[in-house]
């Protein structure tokens, strides 16, 4: 566990979080590889119910048969399944042997699951602990902002308070 905490914690936005708070969230990492080659996400499969951090190696995001983007360690994908509930948009697969940190959707957590503390070093000390708390102070840029293929312009992406 202690390597999740190390390489969660040089990351941001985790590198944000307590010693407390990294520990409860390394609780929750599975680790899964994937040879070179291997499709990790298929386009229009039933939305995810996880999503994913590389650790090691490298994914292609692919449309339609196209590489649109190359992934690497301490990137996210399969986010905007999780938030919006729809199927994944695109396809991804291992451009490498890949290592990567799967992670439970945040709504199907629990305070309790979680025991994350009530605050972070930026978080004020009556935040809430939780799913909602978890995406605000823990998730990846890319998913505190994911928005699905198609869905109308939001307003910007809040900054994280310091």
């Amino acid at each position: 566990m202690r390597e999740y905490v190390d390489f969660l914690g040089g990351q941001p936005p985790y590198d944000e979080l307590d010693s407390t708070d990294l520990d409860a969230l390394a609780r929750l990492v599975e680790v899964e590889f994937f040879p070179a080659g291997t499709r990790i996400i298929e386009a229009g499969e039933s939305p995810l119910s996880h999503f994913y951090v590389v650790r090691t190696g490298e994914v292609e995001v692919i449309d339609r048969g196209r590489v649109i983007d190359l992934l690497g360690s301490g990137e996210t994908f399969g986010q905007i399944s999780v938030l919006s509930g729809l199927p994944p948009p695109l396809d991804v697969r291992a451009a490498e042997d890949s290592l990567c940190y799967r992670f439970p959707d945040p709504s199907s957590l629990t305070p309790n699951v979680c025991n994350f503390s009530t605050t972070t070093r930026s978080s004020p000390a009556n935040a809430s602990p939780g799913p909602a708390w978890w995406i605000r102070h823990c998730a990846p840029p890319a998913i505190r902002c994911a928005r699905p293929s198609g869905a109308p312009p939001g307003p910007p992406c809040p900054r994280p308070r310091r």
